[in-house]
């Protein structure tokens, strides 16, 4: 049951990364509501017994309440993070060893605090942070909740976000990426005297001449902008969110 809904949650996100669209839309909420239904009456008292081993692994999972609800992730609000940002959302189990002290002590806390024994981490963070080639990068440890969802347990390292959002806004879907070639192509186009795109010497600024420039010079952009894309092998990021170390 538990894979079946992670699969359809997938779909659902690979779907909206394709159509541009960030918004939970009412389907899915109502795919978590289910979820949540099924969860609690594969655990209730009479069925716990019949389901004991995942009863057994369900105290490696966070429980979701009123109390943490702020620090609740859906998997949908994290792919949105990594799009904006250009993170990668991975296993704790990569670059394990650049996990603070601190976020050790939480989680030992909330095993404390809940009965828990939890083991299913993830670790949202730039690209630079796994490969360790920046490891001091901002990176925030979730843990994996009962229902599919993360909570989010540390966070550690220095970033500037809007310095960030700015650098990685050209590959964060189609949408953008066409909107920056479309912007500079049209920058290059304007700064290009009449003299250099027609001969007529009567010719005004703003004519078919540099219409026609523009829509060669968008289409070379774009032929180049494909290759070097193709070459360094650089994906969108809303493809490669959740790729591990070693696909940019």
């Amino acid at each position: 049951m538990f894979i079946l809904k992670e699969k359809i949650v997938s779909k659902i996100t690979s779907i909206k990364a394709l159509s541009g669209k960030s918004d939970d839309t009412e389907e899915e909420k109502l795919l978590m509501e289910v979820n949540k239904i099924l969860t609690q009456s594969l655990f209730s008292k009479k069925n716990v017994l019949s389901n004991l081993p995942l009863y057994k692994q369900s105290f490696e999972y966070m429980e979701e309440d009123e109390d943490n609800e702020e620090t609740i992730y859906t998997k949908r609000k994290i792919f949105n993070l990594c799009a904006q940002y250009r993170l990668r959302f991975l296993s704790s189990t990569i670059n394990e060893d650049n996990v603070p002290y601190e976020a050790l002590i939480k989680v030992n806390n909330l095993n404390k605090i809940h009965c828990k024994n939890l083991k299913h981490f993830a670790i949202l963070a730039p690209y630079d942070y796994f490969s360790q080639k920046f490891p001091n990068q901002e990176a925030t440890l979730f843990a994996k909740t009962l229902y599919g969802n993360y909570v989010k347990i540390h966070t550690w390292g220095k970033t500037n976000k809007l310095k960030r959002i700015l650098k990685c806004f050209h590959l964060k879907n189609f949408e953008s990426l066409a909107l920056t070639l479309f912007t500079l192509t049209l920058i290059e186009t304007l700064l290009v005297p009449t003299s250099l795109i027609t001969k007529d010497s009567n010719a005004l600024y703003f004519n078919g001449y540099r219409v026609i420039f523009f829509l060669q010079f968008i289409i070379i952009n774009a032929a180049f902008l494909t290759q070097m894309m193709f070459t360094f092998r650089v994906k969108l990021s809303c493809f490669n969110w959740n790729e591990p170390v070693g696909k940019i």
